[in-house]
């Protein structure tokens, strides 16, 4: 069952993450605080509470962004903040960052879970 894969226990989570993180490509539009362009780009992975993503942003920890999420194929946009937990400067360039969540409602949150349930099911995903 893949909601057994879901959440962690603190003993076995080695960050602070609630949630194991499914490798899910899903269109995102990203709005980083002090820049008035939206950057297009997708997740690398995606929980309930969080994602990570690439963009040619220089992503700091600690800033804040507005996004976007396309789910499919429940067809809802999610709109949150998140907050920047970490960064990496990629070598090809741009910058690697995780998000987690800030003002995520319930319906979705819900959504977010059916769709990696949905992609599951079809073996389209897997635990990162």
């Amino acid at each position: 069952m893949w909601r057994d894969f879901i959440v962690f226990t603190p003993e076995e989570s080695s960050d602070r993450r609630r949630y194991q993180r499914f490798e899910l490509s899903v269109c995102v539009w990203l709005r980083f605080h002090n820049d008035p362009s939206v950057h297009a780009t997708t997740t690398v992975d995606v929980s309930p509470e969080g994602a990570r993503f690439t963009a040619n942003h220089r992503a700091r920890p600690e800033e804040h962004v507005l996004l976007y999420m396309q789910l499919e194929p429940v067809a809802y946009t999610v709109e949150c903040k998140g907050k920047i937990c970490w960064a990496e400067a990629q070598p090809t360039g741009g910058t690697a960052f995780g998000v987690r969540f800030l003002d995520l409602g319930d319906e979705e949150h819900d959504n977010i879970v059916r769709t990696i349930e949905h992609e599951w099911n079809r073996g389209a995903v897997s635990p990162s």
